[in-house]
C-alpha cells in the first residue's frame, strides 16, 4: 500500500507543473529560467528566500574578498614590477656607465694595442728587410763561394797538370841530361878521334895517305863513283863495305861545305849526273829519326828536300840533301880514314 508522497517529490511536481504553466511561449528562453526560479522560490516559501539571501550574502562577501585579494595581488604585482623596473633601470644605468667606462678603456687599450701592432708591423717590416738583405748577402756569398770552389778546382787541376808537366819536363830534362852526357862523351870521343885524324891528315898531306882513285879531304879519303857506277842505296852501301869503307857521313862538316870543297871543284864534267847517295837513311817508316850507317843519329835541324814521295834514303845534289826512294839508282860517295901507312896520290886540301 503506497504511503504519503515525499515532500521533495511533492515540491518537484508542483515546480514542474508551475513551469509548464508560468509563462506564455512568446517569452525568451533566457527569462524562462529566471522566472521559473522566482516562481520556484515563491513556491518554496520563506525558508527558501532566507537561504537564498544568506547564499547571496555569502557570495557577495566571497566576491568582495576575492576582489580584495585580486586587487592586492594586482597591486603587489604592480609594485613588484615597479621595483623590478626601477632596479633594472638602475642596473641598466650602472651597466651602461660601466660599459661606457669599459668601452673607453677598451678604446684606449685598442688604440694602444693598434699603436703596438703598428710598431710591431714596422719592426716586422724592418726585420723582413734585414732578412731579405741577409738572404741576398748569403746568396751572393754562396755564389762567390761556388765561384771560389770552381776557381779552386780549376787551380787544383792546373796545379796537378803543372805538376805532371813538371814531372814530364823533369823526366825530359833528365833524359836530355843523359843524352847530353852521352853526346858529350861521344863528342869527346869524336874530338879525340878528330884530333888523331887531324894529326894523321897533317902527316897525310905531307906523305900522301889515300889509295889510288881516292881523294883526300881533310882527314878522310873519299871515293866518288862515276856515272857508269850508279846503284841503289843498299848496293851502294855494300860496295863501299867491299872497299873497306862506308857511305859518306856528314861529320863534322855539312853538305854545302863538302860539296864546294871536295866535289864541285874536282868534278867539272857537266854531262855527268850530280846526285850522290850518302850514308844517311830512315831505318823505320814509323819513326822520324834518321841514322847514319855507323849508327849515329842525324842531329842537325836542316830540312830535307824531296825528290820522291815517302823517300827513306838521302842523296846529295849541289850541296842540298833530298829524300828519295832507296831503290832508285844514283852515284854514291864512299869514305874511310886516311892512313899514313899506305902512300898514294893525294887530291884535296
Amino acid at each position: 500500500m503506497a504511503g504519503p508522497p515525499h515532500p521533495r517529490m511533492a515540491e518537484g511536481v508542483t515546480y514542474a507543473d508551475l513551469r509548464f504553466v508560468r509563462t506564455p511561449p512568446a517569452k525568451s528562453q533566457e527569462k524562462e529560467a529566471s522566472e521559473g526560479e522566482l516562481t520556484y522560490e515563491n513556491v518554496r516559501g520563506p525558508g527558501a528566500l532566507e537561504e537564498k539571501a544568506l547564499r547571496s550574502s555569502k557570495d557577495t562577501k566571497e566576491s568582495a574578498r576575492r576582489t580584495w585579494f585580486a586587487a592586492l595581488a594586482v597591486l603587489g604585482t604592480c609594485l613588484f614590477l615597479l621595483a623590478t623596473t626601477i632596479g633594472l633601470g638602475v642596473r641598466y644605468g650602472q651597466v651602461s656607465q660601466q660599459f661606457h667606462q669599459e668601452s673607453q678603456g677598451h678604446a684606449a687599450q685598442s688604440s694602444l694595442l693598434a699603436q703596438r701592432i703598428e710598431a710591431m708591423k714596422h719592426s716586422l717590416d724592418l726585420l723582413a728587410q734585414r732578412i731579405e738583405a741577409t738572404e741576398q748577402s748569403l746568396a751572393h756569398s754562396q755564389q762567390q763561394l761556388q765561384e771560389a770552389e770552381r776557381d779552386l778546382g780549376a787551380t787544383q787541376v792546373a796545379l796537378e797538370e803543372s805538376w805532371r808537366a813538371g814531372n814530364r819536363t823533369q823526366q825530359r830534362l833528365e833524359e836530355e841530361v843523359r843524352r847530353g852526357n852521352s853526346s858529350l862523351a861521344v863528342m869527346k870521343q869524336e874530338k879525340e878521334e878528330a884530333e888523331r885524324n887531324l894529326e894523321q891528315a897533317r902527316s897525310c898531306q905531307q906523305m900522301g895517305c889515300c889509295p889510288s882513285g881516292w881523294k883526300l879531304f881533310r882527314w878522310k879519303c873519299l871515293w866518288i863513283a862515276s856515272s857508269a857506277e850508279k846503284k841503289n842505296w843498299e848496293d851502294s852501301k855494300l860496295d863501299c863495305q867491299d872497299k873497306s869503307s862506308q857511305l859518306l857521313t856528314l861529320k863534322p862538316w855539312n853538305a854545302r861545305e863538302l860539296w864546294n870543297a871536295a866535289i864541285a871543284r874536282n868534278d867539272e864534267s857537266t854531262s855527268q849526273s850530280k846526285e850522290y847517295w850518302i850514308g844517311l837513311a830512315k831505318w823505320s817508316s814509323y819513326k822520324k829519326v834518321w841514322f847514319y850507317v855507323d849508327g849515329c843519329p842525324w842531329e842537325e835541324t836542316t830540312r830535307f828536300g824531296t825528290c820522291e814521295k815517302d823517300g827513306r834514303c838521302v842523296q846529295m845534289s849541289q850541296g842540298v840533301l833530298k829524300t828519295c826512294n832507296c831503290w832508285s839508282n844514283y852515284r854514291y860517295i864512299c869514305e874511310k880514314a886516311a892512313s899514313p901507312v899506305e902512300p898514294a896520290h893525294t887530291l884535296g886540301q
